[in-house]
């Protein structure tokens, strides 16, 4: 600031024509200051004198100031936090003048620069030199270099530009990019495209080909940026044999930020071990004064697993989400009460806290947020009657912009309201919802079976026949079936609803089971991965249960059931009564084994009841036959009531 006051002085008395050399200088100078002032020291320079000399210096002379000059002025401008309006136009007129002599390089970082400044970001005029600059960038982005292109994706995502166009050429041109590109750029621009919702696959195969050979060279801000990028792809031995060990030794180098990151790009690569999980939490136990909002609602969801390592944790972050709760936006108040759901950590204070919080961001809200909100608090056992009449009505306000998923959530969680909240819910929700699914029912909702078994349950709870919504489910159930690769649980709940049908419906259910080849392989193919492993007696009794209700008895089905009879003698002493019940009335249903059957029956009730079937016999004449009707039966001298 000192050498700075001759420069001015000179420029005072030189011609304007030729201070570019004075102006170049004070501009570097702007430069300089910005880069090596601290937080504190930027604000001092801010309410300085002689910068305010320097920079109305440069405002006044903008058509001298080379290109490098002008980048130098604005980029010192965006990282000081210049808030001068007249001076920050003219830099940005002189930008716009000077545009089509800047290089590539050049012009990634005046985008840089407005992006860093939300004072530059929001004046009408970087509006307007925003797209030329786009423009530009996407005519020439091939002759950006890696380092350039991951810079200049932060920004990007800082003015969530969503053009797919240029974002791909980026993407293309890194992958593509020849020699060594250091480690920490292409951690940056991986991670960048990847917050743009830009997945390119050839990207993250050079990404992990370049951690494999510089893992050494990582950061601990690479690691997590790498992590972030490789999450979404299949490869998970990056993860155990690199990432893994990289986060460990830079386990105290983290902030709070990164260990939230980390846990859940580890998660969702399907790479996170409880043992893992644990160290990250164990790191995040000191740094829960430091959590933002967003690192709050994270460390409730991901660490709820493993919460027995550190016992202190979750009561932390739910105390320092309680500091938060005018600070969370409605995404985040949705994940964060599925997080003490799942957690346990919240209590009674919290929980009124965060529901006049929903309560007050209900005008705010989208529909989805609605539902999710309204779906967690219910979980918690914490949903009044006002709250539901607020967050409904923004969702009837918002139901022609939902998907075909919330309106699946919200039919259900409306049929599973307790007796007293019923009377909150609006007549004409469940009819414009169910009619909105009716319109939107060929999206791919039908692909995941989770929300068909949802629908199945909420029809069900709701006394709703509708023959549409079933012929919708049961046509894509073979690809859901298949793309789902659905747990025992859930496979089995959802035959079991099927099942459970009125019996019109029902009958619907079995003639597409009998008819369609598909259904039956794809239906085959999951139940071969459950039955094929070792089940204990109740699992497989509920599974034959289920398939007997579908009426579905292919001869894989019946080899199983020859199986599970000829094993279950000792098991089905131990069990509980309703197993063996269960598994009679399967293979009564799909008249398969029935001598086994009604011997198993009769075993059952003179064990059972042994007062009122003194007169039940030991064996029927001609017991090994078919089955007979009680009239057939009384016909050759057996009793009806035994019959």
């Amino acid at each position: 600031l000192t050498e700075c006051g001759p420069l001015l002085s000179e420029l005072r008395s030189a011609n304007p024509a030729d201070a570019s050399s004075q102006l170049g200088s004070l501009a570097l100078a702007v430069q300089i200051l910005s880069q090596w002032a601290s937080g504190a020291q930027r604000a001092k320079l801010r309410r300085d004198r002689r910068l305010a000399e320097i920079l109305e210096a440069l405002a006044s002379s903008p058509a001298a100031l080379e290109p490098w000059a002008v980048l130098s002025s604005l980029r010192g401008c965006s990282l000081m936090g210049i808030t001068l309006p007249h001076v920050l136009e003219a830099l940005l007129g002189a930008a716009r003048h000077r545009l089509v002599e800047m290089s590539p390089e050049q012009v990634s970082l005046l985008f840089q620069s407005i992006a860093q400044s939300p004072e530059i970001a929001g004046m009408r005029i970087s509006g307007d030199l925003r797209e030329e600059v786009l423009t530009i960038l996407q005519q020439r982005a091939f002759e950006l270099d890696p380092r350039s292109i991951a810079t200049l994706v932060p920004a990007l995502v800082r003015l969530r530009v969503t053009d797919k166009t240029l974002i791909g050429r980026l993407a293309e041109h890194v992958a593509s990019a020849q020699g060594s590109v250091r480690i920490q750029d292409m951690a940056a621009a991986a991670s960048g495209f990847v917050a743009l919702r830009v997945v390119h696959g050839p990207l993250i195969e050079k990404a992990g080909k370049d951690l494999e050979q510089n893992i050494h060279l990582c950061t601990p801000r690479a690691v997590v940026q790498l992590s972030m990028a490789m999450a979404e792809s299949d490869d998970v031995q990056h993860f155990r044999d690199l990432l893994m060990p990289a986060a460990r030794s830079f386990m105290l180098d983290f902030n709070a930020r990164d260990l939230c990151s980390l846990a859940e790009a580890f998660s969702k690569a399907r790479a996170a071990d409880a043992d893992f999980l644990a160290e990250l939490a164990s790191g995040l136990e000191t740094k829960v004064n430091t959590m933002g909002a967003h690192e709050v609602t994270v460390a409730l969801n991901i660490f709820a697993p493993v919460a027995y390592s550190t016992p202190r944790l979750f009561p932390a972050v739910a105390a320092r989400l309680q500091n938060l709760v005018d600070e969370i936006s409605p995404r985040q108040l949705a994940r964060a009460l599925r997080g003490l759901a799942g957690s346990g950590a919240g209590d009674t204070s919290l929980y009124v806290e965060l529901r006049e919080r929903a309560v007050r961001l209900a005008p705010a809200m989208y529909g989805g947020n609605a539902v999710d909100v309204l779906m967690a608090l219910n979980e918690v056992g914490h949903l009044d009657a006002p709250t539901l009449e607020s967050l409904l009505g923004t969702t009837l306000r918002q139901l022609h912009r939902m998907t075909a998923a919330d309106y699946i959530a919200i039919l259900y969680m409306t049929s599973q309201l307790p007796a007293d909240l019923q009377g909150s819910v609006p007549e004409s929700l469940q009819d414009e919802a169910l009619q909105a699914l009716r319109g939107r029912g060929y999206g791919p909702w039908r692909l995941e079976l989770e929300a068909l078994a949802h629908l199945l349950e909420a029809l069900r709870a709701l006394r709703v026949q509708d023959e549409e919504l079933l012929e919708l489910v049961i046509d894509r159930l073979p690809a859901a079936l298949r793309s789902s690769r659905p747990p025992l649980e859930l496979l089995v709940r959802t035959l079991e609803l099927l099942g459970d049908l009125p019996a019109k419906a029902r009958l619907h259910v079995r003639i597409h089971m009998h008819r369609r080849p598909r259904l039956q392989s794809a239906l085959r193919h999951c139940l071969g991965k459950h039955i094929n492993r070792r089940l204990d007696i109740e699992s497989q009794a509920v599974i034959a249960r289920a398939l007997a209700g579908i009426g579905f008895d292919d001869p894989v089905t019946q080899e199983w059931l020859d199986r599970v009879v000829a094993l279950s003698g000792p098991l089905l002493e131990s069990a509980p009564p309703g197993v063996t019940c269960e598994l009679i009335a399967a293979l009564s249903e799909l008249s398969w084994q029935r001598s086994w059957a009604r011997q198993t029956a009769r075993k059952l009730l003179r064990q059972r009841y042994p007062d009122w079937v003194t007169q039940f016999p030991n064996k029927w004449p001609k017991d090994e036959d078919a089955d007979e009707a009680p009239g057939e039966a009384e016909e050759r001298g057996v009793p009806q009531e035994n019959a």
